[in-house]
C-alpha cells in the first residue's frame, strides 16, 4: 500500500513539474535597420540558442548578446524567433522584463500551440504580431484586448479552426491580417484597410466557428 502511494506522489511531483516553465537565457544577435513591414526603423534581437529547444513554457530570466554602439535592451523594438527544431507549446513568458519597448513579434515555427490575452498584456504598443507556420487552433474574443494599436497581425500555417466575432472589430488601426491556410478554408489574406474590414466582417458573420470550440473551454 505505502508503495502504490508512493508511485502516486512521484507521478503527481512529475506532472506538477511538467507544467514549469523552463528558465533560459536568451542569447540576442541585436539587429538595427529601416526595412519593416512600414519601411520604419527598428532594432531587433534575434534570438539564437532556442534551434533545438523542447519545452512546454519558456521563462526568460536572462538575456546576453552584444549590442550595437549606442544602443542598449531599451531600443529593442522587435523580438524575433524563428527555428525548425525547437518546440515551444506556450508564448515565452518574461521578453518584457528585459525589452520594455518592444513594438513587433515574430515567432516562427516554433510549434506554438494557443496565444491569449495573458500572453500579450505586457506589449500595449505592440503594432505587429508575426506568429506564422504554428500550431495555434483557436483565437478568442479577447485575445488583443490590450493591443490596440496592432497593425498587422500574420497567422498564416498554423491549425486555427475557430475565431470567435468581433476578434478583430476593435483594431482600428489593422491594415494586414493574413490568416490563410489555416483550418477555416474560407478566410485568407487582406493586406489593405478594405480588405481587411472585408475578412473581419466574414469572422463576425460565423465563418469561422467551431460548433464544439464552447464544450472545449
Amino acid at each position: 500500500m505505502k508503495f502504490f502511494v508512493l508511485l502516486i506522489f512521484v507521478a503527481f511531483i512529475a506532472l506538477i513539474e511538467s507544467y514549469q516553465p523552463t528558465s533560459t537565457n536568451v542569447e540576442c544577435k541585436f539587429i538595427n535597420g529601416n526595412h519593416d513591414y512600414f519601411y520604419e526603423k527598428f532594432y531587433s534581437c534575434q534570438v539564437l540558442n532556442f534551434s533545438k529547444i523542447k519545452a512546454e513554457s519558456i521563462q526568460i530570466d536572462s538575456v546576453t548578446g552584444i549590442h550595437k554602439p549606442k544602443y542598449s535592451n531599451r531600443d529593442v523594438t522587435v523580438f524575433s524567433i524563428h527555428c525548425t527544431k525547437c518546440e515551444i507549446s506556450t508564448f515565452p513568458k518574461g521578453i518584457h522584463k528585459f525589452f520594455t519597448n518592444i513594438k513587433s513579434i515574430k515567432i516562427d515555427n516554433t510549434k506554438l500551440k494557443k496565444l491569449t490575452k495573458n500572453d500579450l498584456e505586457y506589449f500595449p504598443d505592440l503594432n505587429q504580431l508575426w506568429l506564422p507556420r504554428n500550431e495555434i487552433t483557436r483565437i478568442s474574443q479577447d485575445t488583443f484586448k490590450f493591443n490596440p494599436k496592432l497593425k498587422v497581425i500574420i497567422l498564416y500555417g498554423n491549425q486555427i479552426y475557430h475565431i470567435d466575432p468581433k476578434t478583430f472589430t476593435s483594431l482600428k488601426f489593422l491594415v494586414k491580417l493574413d490568416l490563410a491556410d489555416n483550418d477555416c478554408e474560407t478566410l485568407g489574406s487582406a493586406s489593405d484597410k478594405e480588405d481587411v474590414d472585408a475578412l473581419i466582417n466574414q469572422i463576425d458573420d460565423n465563418e469561422c466557428v467551431s460548433p464544439d470550440y464552447s464544450d472545449e473551454k
